[in-house]
């Protein structure tokens, strides 16, 4: 139990690092907070996802000036949805490699849902959307086999 809390604190680390030095586009922090999220639940289940996005939730609520609500409450609805996902994922997929998989693809596509939902300029695409899925398409990879 004391593992899986400090793995989960080690990684909500790592996520508030990556969040710290993300970049804001029109109040929505793009980052790659989904890998120690990913990480959390790929190796130290519930409770270790729990506190990393616990961590990561009131880094969200300390960071933010009170000037873009809406972006808040949008990452706490996208964060927390991924939470749910991944609970439902833990319990129906078995394999580590498809489950790692499976929660990397929910977390990117709840992104990229945020994302275009949000108020983004229209050659966003190109700069932001496709270098980021990039990312983290390679820094899931890279997470999952160092790992």
């Amino acid at each position: 139990m004391s593992t899986r809390l400090y793995f989960g604190l080690s990684n909500g680390m790592t996520g508030i690092l990556l969040m710290h030095n993300a970049i804001d586009l029109n109040g929505a922090l793009i980052d790659l907070r989904l890998l120690p999220l990913a990480l959390s639940a790929l190796f130290g289940g519930n409770i270790s996802i729990a506190v990393t996005g616990l961590m990561l939730l009131i880094y969200r609520f300390v960071i933010d000036s009170g000037d873009s609500l809406d972006a808040l409450f949008s990452s706490v609805i996208t964060l927390l949805g991924f939470l749910v996902l991944s609970f439902i994922c833990r319990r129906f997929i078995k394999r580590q490699g498809y489950f790692f998989s499976a929660i990397v693809t929910v977390g990117s596509l709840l992104v990229l849902s945020r994302l275009i939902m949000s108020n983004s300029p229209a050659d966003a695409w190109g700069t932001i959307y496709i270098p980021y899925f990039i990312l983290t398409i390679g820094g899931a990879f890279l997470f999952y086999r160092l790992s």
